[in-house]
């Protein structure tokens, strides 16, 4: 199943197929610290971005397991999970 999510003039879509489903955890983080399961997937060789409410990217890095955002500030970002040629794409909220 495809959503479309509204995000800054673009409609984003995200992939919810159930086999190759990601869970960020906590979501909404108290502390801009997260979590990325993705059991179906070998995160070894996946790339993470990160943009603002304004479509910025400002977080990009590889082999993720864990996402710190702490430095920035409190609001809603889209995680981009580039994994094995597929992407998902997921909303994430830090709220210190």
């Amino acid at each position: 199943m495809i959503q479309v999510i509204p995000f800054s003039g673009i409609n984003v879509k995200v992939n919810k197929d159930g086999d190759n489903e990601i869970n960020i955890y906590p979501n909404p983080s108290g502390d801009g610290h997260f979590n990325i399961i993705a059991p179906s997937l070998k995160l070894t060789k996946a790339k993470i971005e990160v943009y603002n409410a304004i479509g910025e990217q400002i977080f990009t890095a590889s082999n993720p397991h864990q996402l710190d955002l702490s430095r920035y500030p409190d609001g809603i970002y889209i995680l981009k999970l580039i994994a094995e040629e597929k992407n998902f794409i997921s909303k994430i909220v830090v709220q210190k």
